[in-house]
């Protein structure tokens, strides 16, 4: 039987009065795998997945893999010696390129940061290395943990985003007509900004519902199959906005009864309206975009720092409630000679 609490002093450390026991019970603070006989029976530890740390001296138990890049710190300290507002994760992250791809990932962190395009190519040539390495020779992988290239040539996701003025320059709004349906107005959106959008399906840069299995000849063979990458997806979309390029979306919309609409002639079943985002605001820790709506005016989206999802009610358009953004369209700026 394996003793657990869910109650423990700041650094981790047991409230003996608090302590209960649980069958085949492993994790406890901060979610972390503990071991009760690791310091012959006097205490517990805890795996943090590249070092164990001791909550009774406050301390892990080998050298911050990071320190090189925080030498105002202890290299044995947790969480910044303020356990009250931070926790320790792995120390290490996943890091996704300006244009919303996964470069890669160090360790088992959830912590997601984003790199400068700049230093995209350096950054892929380290990330080989260091898979090479894991199967290899796992010792010898510390030397590759915390880059300074990586840490420096990136930003965590949230503090990657920021406010943006209208992109489309106050163009006006294009309105949903018979003959020119959500998907046309959009792309007329985006003409007017200066934009064009691919047209054909196999084309669609989607990065926030990505779809498999499609065949070389541009045919989707299984339509159902959806991998999502909402963090690539609001990545992109910022990295336009930056640019001052406005960002032609797909939406999965959603109705008062839980049913909803789909486009049936996009490949990605779950995209029911097509729009535009024009600008973004951050503030106070919220972080919205602002949308052209061809069928029911100008509205804003919320983004989910945690998972990354982009989402926000629906207004004058009855009976639907939600949008969530369901993919990315890709577009270019025409050089003069292209019509």
């Amino acid at each position: 039987m394996l003793i657990y609490n869910t109650y423990h002093y700041p650094f981790g450390m047991q409230i003996v009065s608090r302590v209960f026991e649980g069958e085949g019970y492993r994790y406890s603070f901060n979610g972390k795998e503990r071991d009760t006989e690791g310091m012959g029976g006097s205490g517990s530890t805890y795996d943090y997945g590249f070092r164990i740390y001791n909550p009774n001296i406050i301390r892990f138990l080998s050298t911050d893999p990071l320190s090189r890049n925080y030498a105002y710190y202890s290299t044995y300290q947790f969480a910044g010696n303020t356990p009250i507002q931070a926790i320790d994760l792995d120390g290490l992250e996943i890091y996704y390129a300006q244009s919303g791809e996964k470069i890669g990932t160090y360790g088992t962190s959830t912590e997601v940061r984003v790199i400068n395009a700049n230093a995209l190519k350096e950054a892929r040539k380290e990330f080989a290395v260091y898979t090479n390495s894991l199967n290899t020779d796992p010792t010898a992988t510390n030397e590759y943990l915390g880059s300074k290239l990586l840490t420096e040539g990136s930003v965590t996701f949230a503090d990657y985003f920021t406010t943006t003025p209208d992109a489309t320059k106050n163009a006006p709004l294009v309105r949903y007509k018979k003959d020119c349906d959500c998907n046309c107005s959009s792309k007329k959106q985006m003409e007017n900004a200066g934009y064009k959008v691919t047209g054909a399906e196999s084309e669609l840069n989607i990065h926030t519902k990505v779809i498999d299995g499609i065949n070389a000849s541009g045919q989707n063979t299984n339509p159902n199959n959806l991998t999502e990458n909402a963090i690539g997806g609001a990545i992109s979309i910022m990295t336009d906005l930056k640019k001052g390029k406005p960002v032609m979306i797909g939406v999965f919309q959603t109705t008062e009864n839980g049913s909803y609409t789909h486009v049936k002639d996009n490949w990605n079943p779950i995209t029911g309206h097509f729009m535009v985002i024009n600008s973004s605001k951050a503030e106070n820790g919220v972080i919205s975009f602002n949308y052209l709506d061809n069928a029911g005016g100008k509205g804003n989206l919320n983004l989910n720092t945690t998972n990354g999802e982009i989402s926000g009610s629906v207004t004058g358009r009855e009976p639907l409630t939600n949008y969530q953004v369901s993919e990315v369209r890709k577009s270019w700026q025409p050089k003069k000679t292209e019509k």
